[in-house]
């Protein structure tokens, strides 16, 4: 689980990207969260590398590369299928008993 500041760093490096082709800077991420230090936001894209939304290169700059998070959903777990004896047509029956 992400918060809404990472949330908001995320959505600013991938948007980033996709207009400029490259990614930002800390300093630029810094400037546009309005956040107090570049240690800051190297906080932020270190927690997301660690959560596996960002990958970054040790000591390049503009390394950042933001996975397509805009694909990612959240599904819940309600619980589980019970799965019994395969029934259908004999063919299909016969089929997969030889296997």
């Amino acid at each position: 689980m992400i918060t809404k500041r990472q949330k908001q760093t995320l959505d600013f490096i991938a948007n980033y990207q996709k207009k400029k082709g490259y990614a930002p800077s800390l300093d630029e991420i810094r400037k546009k969260l309005k956040l107090s230090s570049v240690s800051t936001a190297h906080f932020h894209v270190s927690k997301l590398r660690d959560l596996g939304f960002l990958s970054k290169e040790e000591n390049k700059p503009r390394s950042i590369e933001a996975f397509g998070h805009e694909t990612m959903i959240k599904i819940p777990l309600l619980g589980t299928i019970a799965a019994g004896q395969l029934t259908g047509t004999p063919k299909l029956r016969q089929l997969f008993s030889t296997l």
